[in-house]
């Protein structure tokens, strides 16, 4: 599965920015053959792409049309467990030798050569989840072991070396809430950490979120402190909000509760669980988002159920303002409706920006009490539905988009078909440099300029499928897509390719690839990726077409043929890989 997983089950709207204008019909420049079916991949930082497959693990080079390297040893990988460490020549694998034999160790691979470079001595337990410090130094692998005292473990490796630094005993065996790894299984139902935020550092302390916040110092692996309480949910993945260290303080979420809590000495500020009341006290609370006088929290979204293997909408939708010093209630907000997007600030507008499947609002930041809009904005992410749609996709499915957002979709309903519309609900703001702002449904594209609150362009591109299944399925992968690649534009994306950092890096004989990034990431990204249907000549089918984030204008397309087109896009510089039958990669310039 790839890291835009089941991207085969129908359309969808999928953002990642090249780095040049595009035209016309891309072209195929190279064909790579797998020797197993591909079970996951990810485009790396330099551009190369790691694939998994049940008999090895492998980095393929779409530049040189080749595989870079192979380690047929390395098997059965889940993407969870296998990282990058950025500003190193580390790719980190955490090994699991299976349920029975339940022998675990961590190896450090060479990202040119595929060679190990380290290897921790195997021990007997299970891996649960493998963290590279900031800075490509050192490891944090969290494992059950069941030796010295059966428990959960924090480890810290010197990555260079492999060499344990020390080891701290963190919970009983069974201390954290655990969830379905990512993809495929063993002989049993394999469970680690991926249901949970991960750790967030600073310069001499890793916090881990997995049962509260606790702070462990990096140098011996003392608990400096502890606050626990409930996060992750039983059943949804990642369905609170990470832990964001502003200042000298940390703000972290529970169920229902926002805590303030001083990085220094663990002491708690303040939670929010007296000011969250009504139907906000059993929300999960999905975002926190601090200024330098108030937090604002988004309640709500839409989470991977593990235990029923789908997506669901979870309610109550709304946004709070807390004040920032005493964690009092300011504003609250209850009017989405069947959805809602990340929260955007926009400080000189006076507005933290939202959308819900109706309008784009802005929330005043002074507001009291109630929280009150400076404006809103109807949207039309919606479209009429053939007469051949309704009757391939099931009338059910069809209208619960329009009656209960994506749970509804799965679950159907037979009462609302009558209008034959589909509604598209919006998944992500994405702020640009100039201060306008993308608004990206499953199937819709809007630029929205806040100075004059206008819409500057809106474009809709259809599915290329109709299966109900799949349209629900895949409508709520979409949501994490999108969602995910917003958070990572909030926290600076590709800001740590710079000049300096860049001197810094040993990356031995892909020193080019990494000098062609640092330039390349300094480039414009404007275009989104939309899987569609397209048409070259007379042929037409499933395919990828680049929109432009400036005009609208659809740009470079590629026809796949593939009703369940298995694909990575290398974002930075604009390639198209394509896993035909997931057994051959054919890699695609969109440049």
């Amino acid at each position: 599965m790839s890291n835009r997983p089941l991207a085969a089950c129908a359309a969808v709207l999928l953002l990642a920015f090249a780095t040049a204008p595009l035209a016309g019909a891309a072209t195929a420049t190279a064909t790579i053959d797998l020797p197993g079916k591909a079970k996951w991949n990810r485009v790396t930082s330099l551009g190369l792409v790691l694939v998994g497959t049940d008999d090895a693990l492998m980095l393929v080079n779409g530049a040189t049309g080749q595989v870079q390297w192979k380690r047929d040893d390395i098997k059965k990988t889940l993407p969870y467990n296998v990282r990058e460490v950025d500003g190193s020549p580390f790719i980190l694998v955490n090994d699991w030798s299976g349920a029975m034999a339940a022998r675990v160790s961590a190896q450090g691979l060479d990202f040119a050569t595929g060679a190990t470079v380290f290897r921790t001595e195997p021990e007997q337990g299970q891996s649960l989840g493998l963290y590279p410090v900031p800075g490509g130094q050192q490891l944090l692998n969290i494992s059950q072991l069941y030796q010295e005292g059966s428990g959960t473990y924090a480890t810290l490796f010197e990555t260079a070396t492999g060499k344990k630094l020390w080891r701290t005993k963190i919970a009983g065996m069974m201390g954290f809430t655990l969830h379905p790894a990512e993809t495929g299984a063993f002989i049993v139902t394999r469970q680690d950490l991926s249901g949970h935020q991960d750790p967030v550092f600073d310069a001499d302390t890793a916090y881990l979120p997995f049962q509260g916040l606790m702070a462990l110092d990096l140098a011996t692996g003392a608990v400096k402190w502890n606050v626990e309480y409930s996060t992750a949910d039983k059943a949804l993945k990642k369905a609170y909000s990470a832990p964001v260290i502003d200042g000298d303080t940390i703000f972290a979420s529970g169920k229902g509760t926002v805590y303030a809590i001083d990085k220094a000495s663990g002491a708690v500020r303040w939670k929010s669980d007296k000011v969250l009341s009504g139907i906000f006290s059993s929300g999960v609370i999905s975002q926190v988002l601090p200024t330098p006088d108030a937090v604002y929290i988004r309640l709500g979204g839409n989470f991977f159920n593990a235990p029923e293997k789908t997506y669901e909408l979870k309610k109550p939708l709304g946004v709070m303002a807390l004040d920032r010093a005493t964690g009092a209630k300011r504003w609250e907000y209850k009017n989405a409706r069947e959805g809602i997007t990340n929260l955007a600030l926009l400080p000189d507008r006076g507005v933290v920006l939202l959308s819900d499947a109706y309008n784009l609002t802005g929330l005043d930041l002074a507001a009291d009490g109630k929280g009150s809009a400076r404006f809103e904005v109807p949207i039309e992410f919606k479209r009429k539905m053939s007469g051949g749609e309704v009757a391939a996709a099931g009338v059910g499915a069809m209208s619960g988009f329009l009656t209960g957002g994506l749970a509804g979709a799965i679950k159907g309903g037979a009462g609302a078909a009558g209008g034959k519309a589909r509604l598209d609900v919006p998944v992500a703001l994405i702020p640009r440099a100039d201060g306008k702002v993308v608004v990206a449904g499953k199937q819709h594209l809007m630029l929205f300029d806040p100075a004059d609150q206008k819409i500057v362009w809106s474009t809709y591109y259809p599915a290329p499928g109709s299966s109900a299944a799949g349209l629900a399925v895949m409508s709520a992968l979409t949501v994490v897509a999108a969602t995910s690649y917003a958070g990572s534009v909030a926290a600076g994306g590709m800001s740590s390719w710079t000049a300096d950092s860049y001197g810094q890096n040993q990356y031995g004989a892909l020193n080019s690839y990494a000098s062609r990034r640092y330039e390349a990431s300094k480039q414009a990204r404007d275009y989104a990726y939309v899987l569609t249907s397209v048409t070259e000549g007379k042929d037409s089918g499933v395919g990828l077409l680049a929109i432009s984030l400036t005009t609208g204008e659809p740009g470079a397309q590629v026809l796949l043929k593939d009703k369940e087109p298995e694909y990575a896009v290398d974002d930075i510089e604009g390639r198209l890989y394509y896993f035909n039958d997931r057994k051959q990669v054919v890699v695609y310039s969109l440049n």
